[in-house]
């Protein structure tokens, strides 16, 4: 797993983020809707799939567990692997839209991963058990496929196959590897009820958006300056711009032109 990149942030995820954010200020009429908005960590989108554009995804409340009934920290390693198993599984004709957001998700799900890993500062207030899990995430993975080696896509195959029962009678089915697993499987199961050309690519990466701006919003202040003083975060940046649109943890409601 690698959490650090050469590459910089691009422009079109910058941009994404900024006509998402843009978007959902429109619904901050009060405070109490800002406020709403900007402590959501991904229900927020999945409550409302059909303001995003996914009016043909039957979503049900089986994501939403994923993001209410676990804490911060582990929610992104959740989400994290389920991002990567359906990104080097699945195979489909997407429109140039749908393959768009499948390369923003897989890039905010790797950003989030190095801010939880390699940033405690930023991230101390919102990380939980994010560390620990994903220690207990790696011996369960090491114990599942033991000595062989075997590239990415053929470990997701794997994972998402019914040699994982094998992992679930030893490490039982409570572990947030197996966790993440069925996180994938439903998203799948999503796509394919949205019939043909649908894709589940839009959700994925407007929630790990809000996921983004979640950790953002409740890191200290003093740490997104300290951070801004060396050149930023995104995160610091995304901090400044919800502040600048009113639906920052401590703004106060105005609309910006």
């Amino acid at each position: 797993m690698i959490f650090k990149s050469k590459d910089r942030l691009s422009k079109d995820l910058w941009e994404f983020i900024h006509k998402e954010l843009r978007y959902k200020s429109s619904f901050a009429v009060d405070r109490e809707h800002a406020k709403r908005i900007s402590s959501a960590r991904g229900e927020w989108t999945l409550s409302h799939p059909q303001s995003n554009g996914e009016s043909g995804l039957v979503l049900g409340r089986t994501l939403l567990q994923y993001v209410t009934l676990v804490d911060y920290g582990q929610s992104i390693l959740l989400w994290h692997i389920a991002t990567d198993l359906i990104y080097h599984t699945e195979i489909g004709d997407f429109t140039e839209e749908q393959f768009r957001c499948r390369e923003l998700s897989k890039m905010l799900s790797d950003y989030m991963m190095y801010l939880m890993m390699m940033k405690p500062a930023l991230m101390s207030a919102v990380a939980g058990t994010g560390k620990m899990k994903f220690t207990e995430t790696c011996s369960v993975a090491r114990t599942f496929f033991g000595n062989r080696f075997v590239d990415v896509k053929e470990a997701c195959n794997q994972l998402l196959s019914n040699e994982r029962n094998t992992m679930v009678l030893y490490m039982g089915d409570e572990s947030t590897l197996e966790d993440a697993c069925k996180l994938a499987e439903e998203l799948l199961r999503v796509e394919r009820r949205s019939g043909r050309g649908g894709s589940i690519w839009g959700l994925v990466s407007r929630v790990w958006v809000e996921m983004l701006c979640y950790a953002a919003n409740q890191c200290d202040s003093k740490q997104h300056i300290a951070q801004l003083s060396q050149g930023g975060e995104l995160a610091s940046f995304v901090w400044l711009f919800m502040a600048h649109l009113g639906i920052g943890k401590h703004a106060t409601m105005h609309h910006p032109a």
